[in-house]
């Protein structure tokens, strides 16, 4: 299609104004502008199939080129490789550099005393044991209820 949704609003307000002059001269001016309101939506209307029929005239081998666009990016699709790469040899310096400081500051004999304190801290997790409801007395269920309610 030929142009923008614009086109169609600048057409109705050209209609609105067209059959708003014509009818203020024999008729009430809220007529006038009834009358001009539903101008301005049938032109706005209008415009779509003047938009299509200019877009038409203007270019009539749009498909076509739309088309054969279509199949030259579909024919050209997968046929080049980009082999280039960008340049971050210097991060990758930088990131060897501080594992290399750090491994020389670092003596592998305390890593291994580390590890072993960190096993000996390890405790595992000792969840507590769910109560059966069924076990429970009536006593018991009644102040569990009204703990949770907030009695």
């Amino acid at each position: 299609m030929f142009g923008t949704w614009r086109w169609n609003l600048s057409f109705g307000i050209f209609g609105f104004f067209l059959i708003m002059l014509f009818s203020l001269t024999n008729n009430p001016l809220i007529t006038s502008l009834i009358r001009g309101t539903y101008a301005l939506i049938t032109f706005f209307l209008l415009a779509y199939p003047v938009r299509l029929v200019c877009g038409v005239i203007i270019n009539p081998n749009q498909k076509e080129e739309n088309a054969s666009q279509l199949d030259a990016d579909q024919s050209l699709k997968g046929t080049n490789v980009n082999l280039v790469t960008p340049d971050e040899d210097e991060d990758l310096n930088e990131v060897l550099r501080a594992q290399i400081a750090q491994t020389k500051a670092s003596n592998p004999i305390d890593e291994v005393k580390g590890a072993q304190d960190l096993s000996q801290h390890f405790q595992p997790l000792k969840p507590t044991q769910l109560v059966n409801t069924d076990k429970m007395e009536s006593e018991e269920l009644t102040k569990v209820i009204r703990h949770l309610t907030g009695e």
